[in-house]
C-alpha cells in the first residue's frame, strides 16, 4: 500500500473536491408545528465520476492513481462527492487489516468483477 496518497494529500484532494462539487450549504426557515426552524441542507455538483479525483491525482504527480481509486472506492467512493461522504470517514483506517478485510470486494464480487468496475470508474473519469 506504499503506493497510497498520504493522509495530508487526501485532506487536500477532499479540499479541492469540496471545491470542485461545490459544496453549499442551503438553509430556509421552515414551520414545524407552531415554531419556526432553520433547515439546513449540503448542495453540490456532481458528475457521478471520479474525474475530479483522478485529474487532482494526477496534476500532483500521483504515481499509482489505479491503486487509489480501488481503495477510494472500496470505502465506497464511487464519484467524487462520495469520496467525501463514503471514503473519508475510513481513508485513515486504509492500514488496518481488519477494515480492510471488512471492504474487500470479494466479499461481494469475483475480482474480475471488481477489476471491470475499476476498469469502468477510471474509463468514465479521465
Amino acid at each position: 500500500m506504499s503506493n497510497l496518497i498520504t493522509d495530508e494529500q487526501f485532506s487536500m484532494l477532499c479540499e479541492h473536491l469540496k471545491q470542485e462539487c461545490e459544496f453549499e450549504e442551503m438553509s430556509e426557515v421552515v414551520k414545524v408545528g407552531k415554531e419556526l426552524k432553520v433547515k439546513r441542507e449540503p448542495i453540490w455538483k456532481c458528475d457521478h465520476t471520479l474525474s475530479h479525483t483522478v485529474a487532482w491525482m494526477d496534476a500532483h504527480g500521483v504515481q499509482d492513481i489505479r491503486a487509489n481509486v480501488d481503495i477510494i472506492a472500496r470505502f465506497g467512493g464511487h464519484c467524487d462527492c462520495k469520496v467525501l461522504f463514503h471514503t473519508a470517514t475510513y481513508w485513515n483506517e486504509r492500514e488496518n487489516e481488519e477494515v480492510m478485510n471488512t471492504f474487500d470486494p470479494e466479499n461481494w464480487v469475483t475480482l474480475d468483477e471488481w477489476t471491470q468496475f475499476i476498469d469502468h470508474l477510471m474509463a468514465i473519469s479521465s
